[in-house]
């Protein structure tokens, strides 16, 4: 079996994932792992995941000369910022950005060739006999995914994240992922800085259009039309990117009634749709059982009072996405942390893979915040309260093993979020203080209380048997 991830959220949920399969069936396991310029195979598990760049956008403090710090010149604007303005107004004219366009997809097209091609090679040394991914739209995993459907092998996604609903109202008007594109130019179908990308942004509406979604913000595409082209040249044709369920797929695994009515929203067929759980469910309700040692030890480390509360608090990852700006980030936590102030309780918080701990540490030291050490999935059994600003995938893992949940909601730009009734989700400040009173009130909560069966929001599937049911979906 080979399993495909990218970043260390995702290779740890494939290291329970192996361990939890090998228990109940006999596999060999190899690993394919993913960054923005590499694509490493290897037999057994991965020790590491493969480094990912900082998004392109967020400064790196390490990194030369700022432009705010940089020499000023005429008008007080830099010496620096007009070196680049220079530069940038130059390199988009004509020929040589049409050139420079040209030579990126062919050079692109023979990389995803190359990677299609030793994919194939090493499933057919390997003798691998099925393929479990997390993700089956992002362009990395394609040359990998694309050769198992050459050799007919079935491809079962297994998401590290939540398959969640995006709004698809007035043809996609209004939409998370939309709102993400927007911000990039090259996302934006019909705007063009060059004769050659142009000529390619044709291409993908006439011969490719559902690739193309009319938004708000004007017609985008999923990703840059050059990527799709360069795909197309190395034979990885996709009829869309915008959602789960690609043809190679052969089961999309869902973990509720909220992901199963997503992916039905999508146009995702009932026979690709298996609803068996996931493993950040799996491995929680596993660790319920060690809860109060594995507490006992955290707040040792971070120096907790164990006594007290522990309000375990996801950071969004809103900036580093380009969703939102730095300013309205860090305010909106300020904010929310100002209103947890007021309780007298232990407040940890879980960074996003993308997230480096210098940008929040200023923050933490604000509020006496600690930083969880190590994944969220092997330690947020510890908390009393859940909390999240976004909606991530992670507040479902603590609906699904009980622990009081709240996604106190950010949503500068008024994205229309669709969630379900029993999702729950706060606007208001002084709604979100007394939410948090009585659950305070009532904590720290009992592990027994956890441990305790009963039906959990969305119908969430936690029962101890996700590995026995994945393992009879993979048998022939």
């Amino acid at each position: 079996m080979l399993l495909i991830f990218m970043s260390s959220t995702d290779l740890a949920q494939m290291r329970h994932l192996a361990s939890g399969l090998s228990e109940v069936g006999d596999f060999e396991f190899f690993t394919c792992a993913l960054a923005q310029g590499r694509q490493v195979f290897c037999p057994g598990i991965s020790g590491n995941a493969l480094p990912q760049e900082r998004p392109p956008h967020l400064p790196v403090r390490s990194e030369g000369t700022s432009e705010e710090s940089a020499p000023k010149g005429w008008l007080g604007e830099s010496l620096y910022g007009r070196i680049k303005t220079v530069f940038r107004s130059h390199a988009h004219h004509e020929p040589l950005a049409s050139l420079r366009l040209l030579r990126r997809i062919l050079l692109d097209a023979l990389y995803w060739r190359h990677n299609r091609l030793e994919a194939e090679r090493f499933l057919a040394e390997h003798r691998i006999d099925s393929v479990i991914t997390c993700n089956d739209t992002t362009l990395q995993y394609l040359p990998t995914l694309k050769a198992a459907e050459l050799r007919n092998l079935p491809v079962i996604l297994a998401r590290s994240a939540n398959i969640y609903f995006h709004e698809q109202s007035d043809g996609y008007r209004n939409s998370v992922k939309h709102g993400m594109r927007a911000r990039m130019p090259e996302m934006h179908v019909d705007q063009a800085d060059s004769l050659a990308r142009a000529l390619v942004n044709w291409t993908i509406k006439q011969f490719a259009p559902t690739h193309v979604n009319d938004t708000i913000w004007g017609r985008l595409v999923a990703y840059d039309p050059a990527s799709i082209v360069s795909l197309a040249m190395a034979g990885i044709q996709a009829p869309h990117l915008w959602h789960l369920g690609m043809p190679w797929t052969k089961h999309i695994v869902v973990s509720g009634d909220d992901e199963i009515k997503a992916l039905q929203s999508y146009g995702v067929e009932d026979r690709k749709i298996l609803p068996i759980g996931c493993v950040p469910f799996e491995t929680a309700y596993a660790a319920l059982k060690n809860r109060d040692a594995l507490r006992d030890r955290i707040c040792r480390q971070l120096k907790l009072d164990k006594n007290k509360p522990l309000i375990l608090f996801t950071i969004p990852a809103g900036w580093e996405h380009r969703m939102w700006t730095h300013e309205q980030q860090f305010s909106y936590l300020r904010g929310a942390f100002t209103l947890l102030a007021q309780f007298d309780a232990n407040v940890v918080i879980s960074l996003h893979p993308l997230s480096i701990r210098e940008d929040y540490q200023e923050l933490a030291t604000q509020f006496s915040l600690a930083f969880l050490d190590g994944q969220l999935i092997d330690s947020i059994t510890i908390a009393d309260i859940f909390l999240g600003a976004d909606n991530s995938s992670v507040l479902r893992w603590a609906m699904a093993i009980g622990i009081p949940t709240m996604n106190f909601q950010f949503n500068p730009n008024n994205v229309r979020i669709a969630l379900p009734d029993e999702y729950p989700n706060i606007v208001d400040p002084e709604e979100f203080s007394k939410w948090l009173a009585v659950h305070i009130a009532r904590s720290p909560i009992k592990t027994d209380e956890l441990l305790a069966q009963r039906r959990r929001p969305m119908n969430l599937i936690s029962t101890g048997q996700f590995y026995i049911n994945l393992a009879g979906a993979l048998s022939p």
